[in-house]
């Protein structure tokens, strides 16, 4: 039995990282380009809108004065990856600043 196999499959997410520099994010149009290119190859919905995504995002680097650079690492995945099994899942966006 492979990895995969138990591993729930709305949990495998469309995943991008992006730096933060100076307090402002590296060419982040540059990387929702390639995130928005993987959940199409990967026929995930997005939760929300590229700009939605892009606000949390920029906001989430604005809440962390102090820090002006990081790495951030997000992505989306077909489900809210609570590991239940459960049909009808919708798609979840996450996001995450290493400061």
């Amino acid at each position: 039995m492979s990895a995969l196999q138990l591993f729930p499959l709305e949990c495998l997410p469309s995943i991008n990282a992006a730096s933060q520099v100076n307090g402002k994010v590296w060419k982040l149009n540059a990387h929702m380009d390639r995130l928005y290119a993987s959940m199409a190859l990967a026929r995930v919905e997005s939760p929300m809108s590229r700009e939605e995504m892009c606000r949390i995002i920029v906001d989430m680097c604005a809440a962390c004065p102090t820090r002006r650079s990081g790495s951030i690492r997000y992505w989306v995945t077909a489900g809210p990856c609570d590991f239940s099994f459960s049909p009808g899942s919708t798609p979840s966006f996450y996001a995450v600043l290493f400061a």
